[in-house]
This record gives structure tokens, C-alpha cells and sequence, in this order.
């Protein structure tokens, strides 16, 4: 019956550890110390609904613990509200959910342990409501203490709640929904706004590409309907999933869906008191769901082994500091659950060597992964703007910067910037350059990317682990600001029609921030060169409306074009990069001036040269001796710059604007360019 499948023996984890107090003992030896602390998100249920969801969190610390007694009555040793470690971040994060009437503090023992390895965990008190009509609100236990019910009276509330939910699948998928799916993923999405908001507690200290969960009973049904046995409650951000003595109902039909690595604990005891009579129930989250994935059967292990209670079994000290080190259940659940959160959230390769033992605690041992012909997977949400990640698999091929931005989609892509360890520069690879450039570099394990997309999309890389490195962790930056931004320029002959091979002298700079870049003609490819400005304290580096100036000079430094000045507009920021076309001679002169026109005299047609210090629209107009207009020409909008070639030059021939030829004689010409205005003559001779 499902009905023993989700609470009965959960709810006795109360009516033993509600009585359980003890003291500290031996020192355990652990990498960090343990913090804790509480957060109280107010969001809003299903049903519009305004609900309270109190957070306790674990996570290393330097801080010095102290004797802590939580409110189901188990005591340890922690840190309460002392600063995250210095070291070692970001972290991976992991979200536990605990089973009906139960609390966030469940399984402490495990949740300190992760933390004192380097774990930032989440455990929260989920609402629960309560039959006949289930609108009265019950637990047995909260985080911030206090009992909303007797243990006795949990028990007779928990039969009359999975009665009712064994006789409606409907009924059961609405309330896991509503009480546990939907603020689990608000829970997530919480702790990551806390991790990109500047001065909060978390923020910049979890790796938002390394998120876990875990749950009991109840909450590992939940479990396993956030990762994918509810298809539209699942939250792509999850990782890896960790399963306590849950049942699969109702979501057995959709196991086989779920596509990230899960090991699944139970206790031999639990077919006689949860999961009814039919062994292939019980184990049927692991025999349905695809490698790799692991299961673990406890000997004389009970549906309360999983929880704290697994620390007062025969205990006279229950102190969960003193049971990770005396108790071989414990132990085992702690040592196997680490091994796999630090397999497929930290990506050690080192961690199969435990996840290979078989721990005298399990009765049986079944592991599968991936064969040759299978490969890994590992999902990574890239965010509109800027994202800094790894490649986190080898692909089997050797994938240059072209690949992950076809991967990732080229027409979302707009940059990628990686730091060159040998030339100690940030280099910068856009869609636009060729394949054989120099800055299509062949993808690394450990090295993080830059990379700006346009719209947010996630990638699911496949492949094998990297061998003898480890990948570098993704970080997630605040996208409110510009803190990468490459220019780049396409350097052509006097003609525009050529890129040059001549190997011209780069400098960038912006005008607003005075910060410079050096680059070199060539760099990018022939005739093209690339430099990036790059904060990794997340500083904007360009801004709308900078100037950025660039000036290319050949070795004996002759400006060959430049000062080239370009205002930064909002396009340039979304794509976090700009290409110009520059010219050899589009040399940006020290004055406005406009020049004779050549040839002069002319018969019928001549050019007329102009220079521009800065950008304007050019409107010439041409008037005959008595001073009437015969001709106006429009040019638009021009860079400064000096336009003096028949190419470039405003070009008349002679004619009036119905399209008849004039007379011999003087003709007065003028340009309106901005605020400059000039006016010469020239002579017509037939």
C-alpha cells in the first residue's frame, strides 16, 4: 500500500528524536568547520496563496562552532551565523526535502557533513496541510522549534493523508506540486538571486552549474518529480539527485525520463514497513532510470535509518557531531553521499574510487554507468549577456572556439574570451572570424570562457570526462553590467576592397575610462586584429556613449589610420563586442577643411575633397555666379575622416538638378557638415 509507502514510518523519527539530548564529545576531523543560519522567503503558492518558506542553511565556515541544540533535540557542533570559509568557492549547492509533517532539520547529520566538505545546503520546512479538508496548516517539528502537533497525533494525520492519496493520483500530483515542486524551484531561484545580489550573504559563493538534491520519503517522491518524473515541474538546474527511502509513486511511469545521475538508498527493512510487499517497487526508481546510477540497500536498515534518528539507534551519545565518527550507518550514507555529490557536482574523477567499495553497512551494491558507447551529459544554463564556464566534458573531437559557438548556436553567440596563459593576455574569439584564425584555439578541461550570448538557452554538453585535469567551475557574474567587451577591426587597402597583410600596430582606447589595449594587425587573421577590455570583479568597462578611439601605425610610427573614434550604442553592449571596417588612409585629420575640388578647370565632371575631425552629416550645395542653386547633394552621415579620393570624394557632372548641363563659367561650391560650414570656387571650361 503506498500509504506505508510515505509516512507511517517517517512520522516515528519524531516521537524518538523529540526526546533526544546529549552532549559534545571528540573533535571530528572534517576540511570546515559547519555555519548555519536561517532565512524566512515569502513567495506565493499555486493558488495565490501568501506563504512564508523558513530556510535553514549549512555551509563551511572558518568560524568557531559551539554547542548547538536544535529544535527536535539533537545537539551539535556549529557555527551559527558566522561568514562563509574564504577559500575554496564558489561551492556547489544542494537542497534537501524533507518528508510530510517533517522539517528542513531532518537529516542534519548529513547536511553538516556535506557542508564541513565543502557544500552549501539547503533545507527547508515545507507547508504541509492536513486532512479531512486540508487547509489547517501541521508539523511536527519546525526550524525555528516548536510543535504544531503530537507525535502521536502526526501519526493518525499522516494514515487519514496518504489514505486519501493512495485512492487519487490526481490528488497526490496537486498536492506534491503545490507543497513541494513549486517552492523548490522558487527556493532555488532564490538562493541564486541571493548569489548574484552585490552584499548579500551568498553572493558569488555557489556554483550555479552544480546544484543537487536530495530527499526523504515523502520528500524523495518529490525528489524525484523535480528532476523529471513530473515533466512540467522539473528544474533543468539539478544536477544530480540523491533518493532516502522514497517510493515512486506516483511518478514510476516517467522514471525512465529522467536524464541526470541518481543514486537511490534504502534500508533492507523498509519492503515490510513502507514500500509493501512487491521488491521491484521498492527498487524501481533505480531499475528504471538510465546510468548512471546507484543502489544501495542497507542492512537492517528501517525507513528511519536515513534520518537523524539513524544517530540515537542504540546510542547512548546522539550527539550528530560524534555519530558521523561511531556510527557505521552514519557513516556509510555520509561517506557514499559525499562520493556521489563530489562525482557529478564537483566532477572528481577521484570519487569512483569510493563509489567502487562495498561498506559492510550495505546488504547489496548495484551501480551502473555510462558504457563506451554512452556518454555523459552535464546541462549548463547560460544567461543572456556575459557567462564565464568550462567546457565540462571532452567531446572526443578537438573542438576549437568554432565548435562551441556552432554548439551553442552562432547566432547567439557574440564572443568568446579566454585568458592566454602564454602570452598573460585576455584573447578574444567572435563568429565573424575566420576558421584558421589564430584565435580559434583548441578547447581546454581547464579553462574557463567568456562567453556572451544574446538570449539565454541552455546547453547540454555530452561527453567523457577529461583526463588528468580537472574542469575548471563555471562562475555566474552579474549580467546588469558590461564587465567584458572585445573590439575588434578588419584593416583594408585605401580601396576597401583587400584586407592587408602588413603586420600595422594597434592602439585601443577608451576615451571615457583612459584604459588602453594593444593588438597587432594580423593577430585575428589577415587584416584582422581583436582586443578585449576584462574585469573579473565584475566592473563595467565600457559603457553607452564611450568613445573608443583606435589608431593602427606601421613600425616607424606613421599613422596609417586613426584616430578612428566610435561611440558606443546599445548594440555594441548587448553584443558585447564591435567590428569596424577601417581603411589604410582613413586618417582623421586635425581640422575640418574643405578642399579644391579636382580637376579644376573641369569639363563636365569633377570630385570634390572634404576632411571631417569628427562624424556629421555632409550636405554640399553648388551655386553659378549669380548665386543660384543649381545642384544640392545630400551625402548623409560620414565618419571623421579625410574623403579625398574620386572613391570617396562628393562627385558633380555638371549638371543642374533637372539633369541639364551647364555653362562654362564660375560656380561657387559649399559644405554643411555640423557646425562647419566652408566655401570655395571653381571653374567650368568647354
Amino acid at each position: 500500500m503506498v500509504c506505508r509507502k510515505i509516512i507511517l514510518c517517517l512520522l516515528l523519527v519524531f516521537v524518538v528524536s523529540l526526546v533526544m539530548m546529549s552532549n559534545i564529545s571528540a573533535e571530528e576531523a572534517i576540511s570546515f568547520n559547519v555555519g548555519y543560519r536561517i532565512y524566512d522567503f515569502d513567495y506565493v503558492d499555486e493558488d495565490g496563496e501568501s506563504q512564508t518558506l523558513t530556510t535553514a542553511f549549512w555551509y563551511p565556515t572558518d568560524g568557531q562552532p559551539s554547542l548547538y541544540t536544535y529544535p527536535d533535540g539533537f545537539t551539535s557542533q556549529i557555527a551559527v551565523d558566522a561568514p562563509l570559509a574564504s577559500k575554496a568557492k564558489p561551492y556547489p549547492l544542494v537542497l534537501f526535502l524533507h518528508g510530510y509533517l517533517g522539517s528542513g532539520l531532518n537529516t542534519a547529520y548529513f547536511t553538516e557533513f556535506l557542508a564541513s566538505q565543502g557544500y552549501i545546503v539547503a533545507g527547508a520546512d515545507y507547508i504541509e496541510t492536513i486532512p479531512p479538508d486540508f487547509e489547517a496548516q501541521a508539523a511536527m517539528v519546525r526550524i525555528k522549534g516548536g510543535y504544531i502537533v503530537r507525535p502521536i497525533i502526526g501519526v493518525q494525520l499522516g494514515l487519514q493523508f496518504v489514505d486519501i492519496m493512495d485512492a487519487d493520483r490526481e490528488a497526490c500530483l496537486r498536492y506534491i506540486s503545490k507543497y513541494r515542486l513549486s517552492p523548490s524551484s522558487f527556493l532555488i531561484d532564490k538562493v541564486l538571486e541571493l548569489n548574484r545580489k552585490n552584499a548579500s550573504f551568498f553572493y558569488q559563493t555557489i556554483d550555479e552549474n552544480a546544484i543537487g538534491t536530495f530527499g526523504h520519503s515523502l520528500g524523495g517522491v518529490s525528489t524525484l518529480g523535480l528532476v523529471g518524473g513530473y515533466p512540467a515541474k522539473t528544474e533543468a538546474k539539478i544536477k544530480a539527485a540523491l533518493l532516502f527511502s522514497a517510493p515512486t509513486y506516483p511518478f514510476e511511469d516517467n522514471i525512465q525520463d529522467i536524464d541526470i545521475p541518481m543514486m537511490v538508498m534504502l534500508g533492507d527493512d523498509d519492503e515490510s514497513n513502507l514500500t509493501g510487499p512487491n521488491n521491484a517497487v521498492r527498487t524501481l526508481a533505480y531499475t528504471k532510470a538510465k546510468p548512471p546510477k546507484y543502489l544501495l540497500i542497507m542492512k537492517n536498515g528501517s525507513h528511519l535509518s536515513f534520518v537523524n534518528d539513524v544517530c540515537a539507534e542504540g546510542e547512548t551519545d546522539t550527539t550528530l557531531f560524534n555519530c558521523r565518527q561511531s556510527n557505521p550507518q552514519a557513516q556509510a550514507i555520509c561517506q557514499y553521499g559525499l562520493a556521489f555529490f563530489n562525482r557529478y557536482l564537483k566532477t572528481e574523477v577521484s570519487a569512483e574510487e569510493q563509489l567502487t567499495k562495498l561498506d559492510p553497512v550495505w546488504t547489496l551494491y548495484n551501480q551502473e554507468l555510462v558504457t563506451q558507447e554512452e556518454v555523459l551529459r552535464f546541462k549548463i544554463p547560460l544567461y543572456e549577456g556575459l557567462n564565464m564556464i568550462p567546457v565540462p566534458l571532452d567531446p572526443g573531437e578537438n573542438w576549437r572556439l568554432s565548435d562551441l559557438i556552432d554548439f551553442i548556436g552562432k547566432d547567439n553567440v557574440t564572443l568568446i574570451v579566454w585568458y592566454n596563459t602564454q602570452t598573460g593576455k585576455f584573447t578574444s574569439h567572435l563568429p565573424k572570424f575566420p576558421l584558421d584564425s589564430p584565435t580559434n584555439s583548441s578547447i581546454n578541461g581547464d579553462q574557463g570562457y567568456i562567453v556572451n550570448v544574446l538570449r539565454p538557452v541552455d546547453v547540454t554538453f555530452t561527453g567523457s570526462g577529461w583526463s588528468n585535469m580537472a574542469p575548471n567551475k563555471s562562475t555566474v557574474f552579474d549580467n546588469d553590467s558590461t564587465w567584458a567587451f572585445a573590439v575588434a577591426g578588419m584593416l583594408y587597402d585605401e580601396y576597401g576592397t583587400t584586407l592587408v597583410t602588413d603586420n600595422y600596430s594597434v592602439t585601443i582606447r577608451n576615451l571615457n575610462t583612459g584604459n588602453s589595449l594593444y593588438s597587432s594587425v594580423g593577430s585575428a587573421g589577415d587584416g584582422i586584429f581583436v582586443a578585449a577590455f576584462v574585469d573579473l570583479n565584475r566592473n563595467s568597462v565600457v559603457s553607452l556613449g564611450d568613445t573608443i578611439e583606435i589608431v593602427v601605425q606601421d613600425d616607424a610610427g606613421k599613422v596609417m589610420a586613426g584616430p578612428i573614434k566610435h561611440q558606443v550604442q546599445h548594440i555594441d553592449l548587448r553584443r558585447a563586442s564591435v567590428i569596424l571596417n577601417i581603411r589604410v588612409g582613413d586618417i582623421v585629420p586635425e581640422k575640418n577643411a574643405l578642399l579644391q575640388n579636382f580637376p579644376n578647370p573641369f569639363n563636365p565632371e569633377t570630385w570634390i575633397p572634404y576632411q571631417l575631425t569628427e562624424g556629421a552629416t555632409v550636405k554640399i550645395k553648388i551655386y553659378d555666379l549669380s548665386g543660384r542653386l543649381v545642384q544640392a547633394m545630400d551625402l548623409g552621415y560620414k565618419e571623421a575622416g579625410t574623403y579625398i579620393s574620386k572613391r570617396s570624394a562628393a562627385y558633380w557632372n555638371g549638371k543642374n538638378k533637372t539633369g541639364e548641363s551647364l555653362a562654362s563659367g564660375i560656380y561657387f561650391y559649399t559644405i554643411t557638415a555640423g557646425n562647419f560650414t566652408a566655401k570655395r570656387r571653381m571653374l567650368m571650361v568647354k
